[in-house]
């Protein structure tokens, strides 16, 4: 049985084979005869319209002519629609690298504990970023004309000056370790502890990402701008991605980022999204794993109260404190060179999704800390365990801690028993053998944790 047709108003469709060759013979005739009076009248009405109206319906009616109902091709083979290696469509997205970001010094260390934690940091000490100073990308046109204004120049200067030679920084990434010569908390769990201690490597956690797009949402929100612009006067309008705005975002950065991007939001991307440089002008292949689970030091770095109203707490349940990428393939990465996604095999997991359902749904207590929790149907927690791209670490572990907690809870037929799932425990359990001093200390431990349950003051990065 044919498909109805789009326009009901015509009957049927042009192209379709329900349509008697009389009717396309009176149409022939129709398109060949001179305009009469009305037509031409009909024909002035048409120049009258806005050029827009005219573009539109010029691009209906070629749409109208090449649809084709068939039953078994209902589509027009000769779309373009780009599929990845898995036979998945690729919605179209790039982003364009603003900026790259190493360690930085952290003022004023020498001034810090020999082992300090997170109370004795001052705002700008945590999660410090240079921005490198990588050769910016020109593609052939651009270099044309970069090469001419320099000539310009060169020719304006005097024989006598002195040339400055500039030294550009080489932004290399590798898979596992990231940008090459560095080290982040995300890589190692954790940046401030001493260079010499060995530390466990997520390859899922290479590079960190953040979009200005992000940055965007986090500074509109009215309760949050105020803590990421020096002034309240510069909020007028809202956050407008003019280069000021985008330049006071590269002058300080505040997730420990290191590449910011233009061009996608937390809706955007995709847990398993693969992204590779346009134009292969670099070899690096990159891969969505996770959102960045925001940690307290967010907060710190931000000046924002730890808790509810914190900044740590709205970007953890939007999905807006960046995302974790694999390295599949090493490559270089410049200022200005675009991102182009090539496999999305997942889209309904984006980051913002994701992030509401794992982190974002849950009561007062798991917002403040941090937990994991699920409230949504068992088979969506399945599928969701079941994402070969998930990152490891705060997401796929505790997923599956979740659905683990409800398979041994199941007592009867009809699935597992419907008690809310618990968070995973970070303290040890304590066994009859252990002695009086751990069952003490066990018990302080807990009693702590209750307390910090409810008071924000308390909420240090776990």
């Amino acid at each position: 049985m044919a498909p109805k047709p789009f326009f009901e108003d015509e009957g049927q469709s042009p192209g379709s084979p329900h349509r008697s060759t009389e009717d396309d013979n009176e149409k022939k005739r129709r398109d060949n005869e001179e305009p009469t009076a009305n037509n031409g009248e009909s024909d002035s009405m048409d120049d009258q319209r806005p050029p827009e109206v005219k573009r539109t319906k010029r691009t209906l009616r070629k749409f109208r002519s090449s649809l084709v109902f068939e039953d078994e091709d209902f589509f027009d083979p000769s779309c373009n629609i780009e599929v990845d290696e898995r036979g998945m469509p690729i919605a179209p997205l790039e982003m364009q690298v603003l900026g790259i970001f190493c360690r930085g010094e952290i003022p004023r260390k020498e001034l810090l504990p020999k082992e300090p934690v997170l109370k004795d940091y001052k705002k700008d000490q945590v999660m410090v970023r240079r921005r490198m100073n990588v050769r910016p990308f020109l593609d052939d046109e651009d270099d044309a004309n970069y090469d001419l204004d320099h000539d310009e120049e060169e020719e304006k200067k005097s024989e006598d000056e002195p040339k400055v030679q500039i030294e550009f920084e080489k932004a290399l990434f590798l898979p596992s370790q990231g940008l090459a010569g560095n080290r982040f908390w995300h890589n190692d769990e954790d940046e401030h502890s001493d260079e010499s201690r060995s530390s466990v490597v997520f390859e899922e956690r290479a590079i960190l990402f953040q979009s200005i797009e992000n940055y965007q949402r986090l500074i509109n929100e009215p309760t949050l701008a105020v803590y990421f612009l020096p002034t309240t006067e510069k909020m007028e309008g809202g956050f407008d991605q003019t280069q000021d705005a985008i330049e006071l975002i590269l002058d300080e950065p505040r997730f420990g980022e290191q590449v910011i991007v233009k061009g996608c939001s937390a809706n955007d991307i995709a847990i398993g999204d693969r992204f590779e440089v346009e134009g292969g002008f670099s070899t690096l292949k990159l891969e969505v794993s996770s959102p960045r689970l925001p940690c307290s030091y967010v907060d710190k770095r931000n000046g924002s109260p730890f808790g509810l109203k914190g900044v740590k707490r709205f970007a953890m349940t939007n999905g807006l404190a960046g995302f974790f990428t694999r390295v599949l393939e090493e490559g270089e990465l410049q200022d200005g060179m675009r991102l182009v996604r090539t496999s999305h095999p997942h889209p309904k997991w984006t980051l913002s999704y994701i992030s509401m359902a794992l982190y974002g749904e849950g009561g007062r207590r798991r917002l403040m800390k941090g937990e994991a929790y699920w409230a949504r149907e068992e088979s969506e927690l399945r599928e969701l365990c079941n994402l070969k791209e998930l990152g490891v670490s705060e997401w796929k572990e505790e997923a599956d801690y979740i659905l683990e907690y409800w398979d041994e809870s199941s007592t009867d037929e009809e699935g597992p028993a419907k008690q809310a799932p618990i968070a995973r425990k970070k303290v040890p359990a304590v066994s009859a053998e252990t002695g009086y001093f751990e069952h003490a200390s066990h018990g302080l431990s807990t009693f702590v944790d209750s307390i910090c349950s409810y008071s924000s003051g308390f909420l240090f990065c776990a």
